[in-house]
């Protein structure tokens, strides 16, 4: 095992590494693909830029530690950059819980009836499909990894329960092999269908509550807090409350303040993420006028054609990176080389072949899995157009 662990500088390096590899990836996906960085109307386009990037940051979190956390090789990471790593993962996570507050809650507030069922449905035709995917990938590479005989067939065929709660339920082990190692993403997912699970709830207080946007926000916040918890939960509560944001904030006269605040915070959160990782509400404060700003902002940055793209496969990405790292390290220290001796360029070098990788199977994934049932007919008769249900394609 090296001796010389990869201090903070190095993954900070490695992540705007594999940042530009993803960006690169998903520009040369759109330019084989155009239609993946215009799935979505321009009123809602700056969104998947955001979601591409929250994806990256995820996978910022997970490169650099998937020879101890995956892998489970040894330890390459300082202990400082464990935190690192670990702050811009939970950056990511946090950002996805905003869109999904924006995206979903201002569709509720500003509608006069909404058809529960349609909702639903749609939002298992989104969001299934695509992980069913992952969790046969899962169980394949763990039959492998197990080297896994008839006898072990039985313990995978009683995992998928567990595998396809989308988190609600502890990924388990079979044959010793955690699961957790190659999908323990979806413990968001989880909280993401609770989310849903209580949107009723804020509709109810809107249309039958006979209160005023604000209000019944107000008052929603105020009932999940106690049944919920805090945390989490209030980056949803800030993506609901910037669409009750006035029109006016998008003023030209407004939007060179706003482009210095959105940059401070930013900057902010780069240069002071030691700090603000051991204070969460103050790093949830900077995630939450960071959002803010850019719900205002709207910034063409956000819409170019490779983080387009990227937030189009964002979601088969979120489900897959953790599978195809753990496979390509795994290959090449099983038959080519001891992974956990690698300096910090050659890791950079298979770190992004794998970000690579990932972002071209996500984009197959998306084409032949997702865009298959992101258009499909629920059966309401006002079902919504295709581009928005792209559009409310969630978080993760």
């Amino acid at each position: 095992m090296t001796s010389a662990l990869f201090p903070p500088v190095a993954v900070a390096l490695l992540a705007l590494c594999f940042l530009l590899v993803a960006l690169a990836s998903a520009g040369a996906v759109a330019r084989w693909k155009p239609a993946l960085a215009g799935a979505s109307p321009p009123q809602t386009a700056w969104i998947d830029g955001l979601r591409g990037f929250a994806a990256t940051l995820v996978l910022m979190n997970h490169v650099p530690l998937v020879i101890a956390n995956h892998l489970q090789l040894g330890t390459t990471v300082d202990p400082e950059a464990v935190r690192l790593a670990n702050y811009l993962g939970v950056v990511g996570v946090q950002l996805f819980f905003c869109i999904t507050g924006y995206l979903f809650a201002g569709k509720i507030l500003g509608s006069r009836n909404v058809d529960w069922t349609e909702f639903f449905v749609r939002r298992i035709r989104r969001l299934v499909p695509a992980y069913a995917v992952a969790a046969l990938a899962t169980l394949a590479v763990a039959a492998v990894v197990i080297d896994a005989d008839f006898g072990d067939l039985g313990a995978m065929f009683h995992a998928l329960p567990h595998l396809m709660s989308f988190g609600i339920f502890v990924l388990p082990s079979v044959d010793g092999f955690d699961l957790g190692r190659l999908l323990g993403v979806n413990w968001t997912l989880a909280i993401e269908w609770r989310f849903y699970a209580v949107l009723p709830l804020l509709f109810a207080l809107r249309r039958f509550g006979h209160m005023n946007a604000p209000v019944s926000l107000g008052v929603f916040t105020l009932l999940l807090v106690p049944m919920l918890g805090a945390g989490i939960w209030l980056y949803f509560i800030v993506g609901a409350a910037a669409t009750l944001l006035p029109t006016i904030a998008t003023a030209r006269v407004l939007r060179a303040p706003l482009a210095v605040l959105a940059v401070t915070v930013a900057l902010s959160m780069a240069l002071n993420w030691d700090a603000l990782a051991g204070l969460k509400e103050m790093q949830g404060l900077h995630v939450a006028l960071l959002f803010l700003a850019l719900c205002l902002l709207r910034p063409r940055l956000l819409t170019g054609r490779a983080i387009s793209a990227l937030g189009t496969v964002s979601y088969s990405l979120y489900l897959l990176h953790m599978t195809v790292l753990f496979v390509l390290f795994g290959l090449c220290h099983h038959f080519l080389f001891d992974v956990t001796t690698l300096p910090v360029p050659a890791f950079a070098l298979l770190g992004g072949v794998g970000v690579a990788l990932s972002v071209l199977l996500a984009a197959l994934s998306y084409d032949q899995v997702e865009r298959r049932f992101i258009g499909a007919r629920a059966p309401a008769a006002n079902a919504a157009p295709a581009a928005f249900a792209h559009a409310l394609g969630g978080g993760p």
